[in-house]
């Protein structure tokens, strides 16, 4: 039908879908808010809801560590905050081929990151790439109007990458930060 290609796969919310029509490949989102406010939470859930819709995501979490995070998500995936050792299991088989996590135990530069992310897109076909968050990413700069010019010219070569790769990034940013 006329102006499908304007479509991408469909958000958790339907709300949210006619106004976005869905996750657009070659796009990315900003999720911006103050701390706290459930930005994290939220992209757990976009996330688990991509999953469902067969698709492959790789995130970058620099604000928590792998096992934290995917202890955070698999209570969502469960929707039990204690679940038990055999649905702990049974998720995270649920799960596994569909989900990479970087685990990277310090700052992430941002050449290092994109290599990374087309790694991932070539090999493993992942279609979705969360960045939580661009305060946890190196930027080289003396002072803050340098610094605020790395972050721009990382966000042009995100949107490169998601064209490029016809791939969807999820990029929170603080808006004080």
């Amino acid at each position: 039908a006329l102006g499908r290609e304007l479509f991408g796969v469909k958000t958790p919310w339907e709300k949210l879908d006619a106004i976005l029509k869905g996750w657009r490949p070659g796009e990315v989102t900003v999720w911006s808010g103050k701390s706290g406010a459930g930005k994290s939470t939220m992209l757990n859930q976009v996330f688990l809801d991509l999953i469902k819709k067969d698709n492959k995501i790789c995130i970058y979490s620099g604000e928590m560590p792998p096992p934290r995070f995917l202890r955070w998500a698999l209570i969502q995936y469960c929707e039990d905050g204690n679940p038990e050792y055999n649905t702990w299991s049974t998720a995270l088989n649920d799960i596994s081929d569909s989900i990479y996590v970087l685990n990277i135990g310090r700052i992430m530069d941002t050449d290092k990151m994109i290599d990374d992310f087309k790694y991932a897109a070539k090999r493993y076909g992942v279609s979705h790439f969360i960045i939580d968050s661009l305060m946890t990413i190196s930027f080289n700069g003396a002072n803050d109007r340098a610094k605020y010019q790395a972050q721009a010219d990382f966000v042009s070569a995100l949107t490169v990458f998601a064209k490029q790769f016809d791939v969807h990034i999820h990029l929170v940013a603080h808006p004080r930060k």
